[in-house]
């Protein structure tokens, strides 16, 4: 698989990583790593919970859209 967005421009580039939005492939030059917390539950009860960081890599628009949907949250306060 090669990296969509450098296909775009022409050139041909082995993706390294499928962003975890879109699914579209994305070069080490296109791929931008973030992580997320994720919630779950810890042992025999659903009250007591944990939080383990993993791993997302997205591609460049993808993580340009989120990390704009995000700053505006930030700004209305959510």
């Amino acid at each position: 698989m090669n990296c969509f967005e450098c296909a775009g421009r022409g050139e041909t580039r082995p993706s390294v990583a499928v962003c975890t939005t879109c699914g579209a492939g994305a070069c080490l030059d296109c791929v931008r790593p973030t992580t997320r917390d994720i919630r779950h539950a810890v042992g025999f009860s659903s009250a007591e919970l944990a939080i383990t960081t993993t791993r997302e890599l997205h591609c460049t628009p993808c993580h340009s859209a989120i990390s704009a949907h995000q700053g505006a949250l930030a700004d209305l306060g959510g």
